[in-house]
C-alpha cells in the first residue's frame, strides 16, 4: 500500500516537472522570439555612420561622449561613429521623458546610452521595500511568471501608484513639511539681497534636515556660504545699497571701515568677515586675510565658522597640519549637532584631511541614528570614500556593502516610472539601450529599478573607478561630491568613463553593423 502511495505520489511529481519544463521551455522560446521580433521592428536607418545618442544629466553634459566619439573612431575602417551628447543639467528623468520622443527623431540614433536618476533624490518616495531578487526568480521564467502573479494578485512591493499616472514628484514631503520648505525658500532671496550671511547659514542648516531627499545640496550650499569669497562686484553692490556709498570713492582700507561700521549696527559678525577677507583676497594680501581671520577666531559667536575658513585659507598653501588643527579648533568651537558635523566633514575631505572627514561623518550618524534613507545613503557613501582615501580599505568596503544594501531595499517610484518610459519609448523603436550605473554604486540597484528587464544592456562603473581611486585619488577623478558618493568627473574621471563605455560597445558594435546583440541582458558585464 505505501509502495503505491510513493509510485504515485513520483508519478505526479514527474508530472509536474515536465509540465514544468516545457512551460519553462515555451516561455524561453517566446521570449527570444520577441526578443528578435522586437530588434527587427523600426530598424535604425541605414546610412554612412552610426550614431550613438547619451542620454542624461550634467554628469554627461560634460567631456565623455565627446572623449567616447573619439575613442570609437580611433583606427575604424568602416562606417564613422558619431556620439551625440543630450545631456541637459539638473534634468530629472521626467524632463528626460518627455523629450525623449523628439530626440529620437532628430537624432536617428543606432544605439541610446542611459546614466539617469541622480537629480531625482528630492523628487522620490523614500522608503524601503522590496530587495534583490532570488535567483529562481531572476532565472527561470516559470517561477518569474508566478512571482508576477501572486505580487499582483496580492499587491506585493507593487508601486503605490495609479495606474497610468505618473508619481507626485513631491511624495516624499508631508503637507508641513512642505510648507516649512516653502517659508524657508521665501526667505532666501531677500537675505541674500541683504547680505545677511548668517541668516542664510540657518536657512540652509534647517533645509538640510528638513527636505530628506535633497541633503548634499543643502550641505554644498551651506560650505559655499562658510568658505565662499564675494566677487569684487558683490563687495562693490554691498558698498551702494548697504552701506549706501559709492565704491569708486573709497579705498581698500575704507571698504572695510564701512563693513565693520554697518556690521556693528546690523551684528551681521560673519558677513562683516566674509567680506572683509574677501577684499583681502582681491588685493592679494594673504597677511592681512590671515590677521582678519586670526580676529575672528576670537569672537565667540563666529570663532568656529573662522575657523572654517582659516583651514581652507592654509590649505591653498598646502600647510596641511594647520588646516588640521584650524578644523580641531572648529570643532570645538561649533555646536555638536548634525548639521555641523555634515559640514566638517565636508571641509575636511575639502582640504584632504580624510580621517578627520570620516569621524565627523561617524559622528552625524551618531547624533541622528534614525537617518532619512536618503541622508543615510549620503553618509555611508561619503565615509567609504574618507575611509578609501585615509588608507582603510577594510573599512570603506563595509560602509560601501551598507550602502548597496539600504539602496536595494528601497523603492523608488518616480524614477523607476519615469526611467521605465525613457526605455519604453526607445526600445518600441526597436533601438538597443545601454543602461549605465553611476560611478563607484552597484549596478545592482540599476536593474532593479529597472525590473530586471532583458532588453537593455546593463553597465557598471564601479570596478573601474575603484582601481583607479587607489591610483590618482578622489580629486583625481571628480571635482565634487555632488551626489554623495561620487562627483562630477574630472578629465581623467570622463576618460575613465568613455573607455569603459567603449569597451562595452566595440564588442557589442562589431563591423560591418551596429546592432548584433545589443538588446539582450548584459549580466556578465553588471555581474
Amino acid at each position: 500500500m505505501i509502495r503505491k502511495v510513493l509510485f504515485r505520489l513520483f508519478a505526479v511529481l514527474l508530472g509536474l516537472s515536465g509540465i514544468f519544463l516545457v512551460s519553462e521551455a515555451v516561455l524561453q522560446t517566446a521570449a527570444a522570439a520577441l526578443d528578435w521580433m522586437g530588434r527587427r521592428a523600426n530598424p535604425a536607418p541605414v546610412d554612412s555612420e552610426v550614431r550613438v545618442v547619451c542620454v542624461g544629466e550634467s554628469t554627461t553634459y560634460g567631456l565623455w561622449p565627446s572623449q567616447l566619439e573619439e575613442i570609437l573612431n580611433r583606427g575604424r575602417s568602416g562606417r564613422e561613429i558619431r556620439v551625440i551628447n543630450r545631456g541637459s543639467v539638473g534634468i530629472r528623468t521626467d524632463g528626460v521623458a518627455n523629450e525623449i520622443e523628439r530626440w529620437l527623431d532628430e537624432d536617428q540614433p543606432h544605439v541610446v546610452i542611459t546614466m539617469l536618476g541622480i537629480n531625482d533624490e528630492g523628487n522620490v518616495l523614500v522608503y524601503r521595500r522590496g530587495g534583490p531578487r532570488p535567483w529562481l526568480v531572476e532565472h527561470l521564467r516559470t517561477i518569474r511568471l508566478l512571482d508576477r502573479l501572486w505580487r499582483s494578485a496580492f499587491d506585493v512591493g507593487l508601486p503605490e501608484v495609479s495606474k497610468g499616472e505618473p508619481p507626485n514628484a513631491e511624495a516624499h514631503l508631508d503637507s508641513p513639511t512642505r510648507a516649512l520648505i516653502a517659508r524657508l525658500h521665501e526667505r532666501r532671496p531677500e537675505a541674500i539681497r541683504r547680505f545677511r550671511y548668517s541668516e542664510m547659514i540657518d536657512i540652509h542648516r534647517e533645509l538640510i534636515t528638513a527636505d530628506p531627499g535633497t541633503p548634499f545640496y543643502h550641505l554644498s550650499y551651506l560650505r559655499w556660504l562658510v568658505l565662499h569669497h564675494d566677487t569684487p562686484e558683490r563687495l562693490d553692490e554691498f558698498l551702494m545699497n548697504e552701506a549706501g556709498v559709492e565704491p569708486s570713492d573709497l579705498g581698500d582700507e575704507e571698504r572695510r571701515r564701512e563693513i565693520a561700521s554697518w556690521a556693528e549696527l546690523t551684528g551681521e559678525l560673519f558677513t562683516q568677515l566674509r567680506l572683509a577677507t574677501s577684499v583681502a583676497r582681491w588685493a592679494h594680501d594673504r597677511d592681512l586675510e590671515r590677521r582678519l581671520l586670526e580676529e575672528a577666531t576670537g569672537k565667540p559667536e563666529i570663532a568656529g565658522l573662522a575657523w572654517l575658513r582659516w583651514a581652507d585659507f592654509v590649505t591653498r598653501g598646502q600647510h596641511d597640519e594647520t588646516a588640521r588643527t584650524c578644523l580641531l579648533r572648529a570643532r570645538d568651537a561649533l555646536p555638536d549637532d548634525y548639521q555641523w558635523s555634515l559640514l566638517l566633514a565636508e571641509i575636511s575631505f575639502k582640504v584632504e584631511a580624510y580621517d578627520l572627514a570620516a569621524a565627523h561623518f561617524q559622528r552625524a550618524l551618531r547624533l541622528w541614528p534614525d537617518l532619512p534613507v536618503s541622508h543615510e545613503l549620503m553618509v555611508l557613501g561619503q565615509l567609504a570614500i574618507a575611509c578609501e582615501q585615509s588608507g582603510n580599505a577594510a573599512r570603506a568596503a563595509d560602509y560601501r556593502a551598507q550602502r548597496d544594501e539600504l539602496e536595494l531595499h528601497r523603492f523608488r517610484e518616480f524614477t523607476r516610472f519615469h526611467y521605465q518610459r525613457v526605455v519604453d519609448t526607445v526600445r518600441a523603436r526597436g533601438i538597443p539601450v545601454i543602461a549605465m550605473q553611476y560611478p563607484l554604486l552597484s549596478v545592482e540597484s540599476l536593474r532593479k529599478l529597472l525590473d530586471y528587464r532583458e532588453d537593455v544592456t546593463y553597465l557598471e562603473n564601479r570596478t573601474n573607478f575603484q582601481e583607479a581611486l587607489l591610483e590618482v585619488g578622489y580629486p583625481g577623478l571628480f571635482h565634487d561630491r555632488f551626489a554623495g558618493s561620487f562627483g562630477h568627473l574630472t578629465d581623467h574621471g570622463n576618460m575613465l568613463l568613455a573607455e569603459n563605455v567603449a569597451e562595452l560597445l566595440a564588442e557589442l558594435m562589431p563591423e560591418p553593423g551596429p546592432r548584433a546583440g545589443l538588446a539582450r541582458s548584459r549580466a556578465e558585464v553588471s555581474p
